[in-house]
């Protein structure tokens, strides 16, 4: 996984913020405030990785946090990115993609099976 645009984080006003660069910034309007996990999350992602290998840089680069403190940030800002197209994850595509495919052929076979409706004649 990592992420779909190129961003350049950095400090803007005392804030971190994500900001799209490259091609990013023509197809993103906006900028993305991040807390010190979040800032450090998007840098891991500017290259392919993968959560497990995040999970641990954070847990090195906070060794003071938890396992679940850190597990369910990690996995709630991951589900975030990918929610809103910022996160490519060739993985979640393809599961979601036969989810998505599955559910058609599902609705598909309901409608099938269902007797064809007479529409109301009105006189």
């Amino acid at each position: 996984m990592k992420l779909r645009f190129d961003f350049s984080v950095m400090e803007m006003d005392g804030e971190l913020v994500a900001v799209p660069v490259g091609e990013g910034a023509d197809r993103l309007h906006g900028i993305i405030k991040l807390n010190p996990v979040a800032a450090d999350i998007f840098e891991q992602l500017k290259e392919e990785t993968d959560p497990a290998r995040v999970h641990r840089y954070l847990k090195e680069k906070y060794p003071d946090s938890t396992d679940d403190e850190i597990g369910p940030f990690l996995a709630s800002f991951l589900s975030k990115l990918y929610r809103e197209g910022l996160l490519e994850d060739k993985e979640l595509d393809a599961k979601f993609m036969k989810e998505a495919q599955d559910r058609m052929r599902q609705a598909q076979e309901q409608q099938a099976q269902q007797p064809p409706q007479n529409p109301e004649t009105k006189n």
